[in-house]
């Protein structure tokens, strides 16, 4: 990941409760520019709410920042990863900062940003979002089969008092896709059995999806490790990018075929049925020869 370039800024006492009072003003005054209709002075408690707003920001971001890389390098995980849901946590503490509590706002980001990622093993690649009581279930399951090798799982959460479902959750564990999915030679594949009939389709994604599979299937056909090398990502967040442009692409083309079906039996209609020809008679009929 790239380093992002965050500002010194500090807040002495009292910033913290005079920034955020300008925030909540300015978001009052957006809304009234909103009902009522343009109006200088309310556009000018906006700008003022938007300048103490990424103010906030900057200050939240050095402390998610220290936290996140933290606990990435304890627990041996992802850092983008953490840091992005650290940004994501930052953004919520900045509405959710209640000044009237006493509480300083960097004491209050910290907590959020810490909450968001309490649970940091849903970060790391090969392992499933079990639960701890899920995990300890699973323990518990796999010490009853130890002692008795011939009980299923079923039989063994029963002698050990815990719920199947629980023990299942905590067996699971998911393939690491960094590894596998860069040296697979059939992950490749994985588009070109969709069937394309042409590259316009991807004219109708998104521009980040649309990206995403031209380096990585038309053009050079790089690999998923570089391909996040090349968008300043990690391996697994360019996965998950691609697994979504793919999606996407898949619903662009089901929606095409569909389409192109509808279009035929139409048309196909229209040649079976022919409009049958009408006799005229009157005045205006044409005579026989």
């Amino acid at each position: 990941m790239e380093t992002i370039d965050i500002p010194l800024i500090w807040l002495d006492d009292g910033d913290d409760v005079r920034l955020a009072r300008a925030v909540e003003a300015g978001v009052y005054a957006a809304h009234l520019i909103a009902t009522q209709g343009p109006d200088h002075r309310l556009q000018a408690v906006v700008e003022a709410g938007h300048s103490a707003e990424e103010r906030l920001w900057w200050v939240g971001l050095r402390i998610a920042r220290m936290i996140s890389s933290r606990v990435a390098a304890t627990n041996q995980l992802p850092r983008d990863d953490l840091f992005q849901e650290s940004c994501v946590a930052v953004a919520q503490a900045i509405r959710a900062f209640d000044h009237s509590r006493g509480v300083r706002f960097t004491t209050f980001v910290h907590h959020v940003v810490r909450q968001s990622l309490l649970d940091a093993e849903k970060f790391r690649v090969g392992t499933s979002a079990a639960s701890r009581w899920d995990r300890r279930a699973a323990r518990l399951v796999e010490l009853a089969r130890r002692r008795d090798p011939r009980q299923s799982i079923v039989e063994a959460a029963r002698a050990a008092g815990v719920s199947v479902g629980a023990a299942r959750r905590g067996r699971t564990r998911l393939v690491p896709l960094d590894d596998v999915a860069t040296h697979d030679p059939g992950a490749e594949s994985t588009l070109e059995r969709v069937g394309l009939p042409s590259l316009e389709f991807l004219d109708l994604l998104t521009p980040r999806h649309r990206m995403v599979l031209r380096e990585r299937y038309f053009r050079e056909r790089i690999t998923l490790a570089e391909l996040a090398a090349r968008l300043g990502v990690s391996t697994s967040t360019a996965c998950r990018w691609e697994r979504s442009a793919i999606a996407e692409a898949r619903a662009v083309l089901d929606a095409e075929r569909t389409t192109l079906s509808r279009g035929r039996r139409s048309a196909a209609a229209c040649d079976a049925s022919p409009v049958p020809s009408v006799e005229r008679t009157g005045p205006g009929a044409p005579s026989d020869p």
